[in-house]
């Protein structure tokens, strides 16, 4: 059984593209010098790992490239996921996020590159397609909080569509 570094979130499909978290979910990264904690409530879901369909149809790479849900990926995914629909920071923090987490879990570089140049190219068409409601439920189900001062204090959320 492979070892994970980072916490597995514990969810369940719903459908063929959405999960459900079952459980309360904490998961700290660091990003240009400044600690950040998530906690996802239970309920909070995803839509995995948003990959071109195409790729689970490349002979022995498919599962490889193409499943939306891995153990390995899971927690940057769901934690990018998480931070993009409420648009907790900027979406290049965001981003970068991911690749610390997916670095801190083990994912080799090559694939940990190109999936972060995926999200910096593809990512802006969903961030700029974002709606009020949706916005709004991922942060009544997520709480993003920062070090600062030798205690975790709540990360003041900007107002929608202005930071990029």
């Amino acid at each position: 059984m492979a070892k994970f570094i980072l916490p597995q979130p514990v969810i369940q499909a719903i459908s063929d593209d959405e999960w459900v978290l079952r459980e309360r979910y904490e998961i700290e990264f660091v990003v240009r010098s400044k600690r950040y904690k998530l906690i996802s409530a239970a309920g909070a879901t995803t839509d995995g790992l948003s990959k071109p369909f195409w790729l689970r149809f490349i002979p022995l790479l498919g599962f490889w490239l193409g499943n939306k849900i891995t153990p390995r990926e899971l927690p940057g995914g769901w934690t990018h996921d998480q931070l993009y629909e409420g648009e907790f920071l900027p979406r290049n923090i965001c981003d970068e996020a991911f690749l610390y987490l997916e670095w801190k879990n083990g994912l080799w570089f090559l694939r940990r590159r190109l999936y972060y140049r995926a999200v910096r190219i593809g990512g802006e068409v969903v961030w700029d397609n974002h709606k009020p409601k949706q916005i709004q439920k991922a942060r009544e189900m997520n709480n993003l909080y920062c070090w600062e001062l030798g205690q975790w204090t709540e990360v003041d959320l900007p107002e929608r569509g202005i930071n990029r």
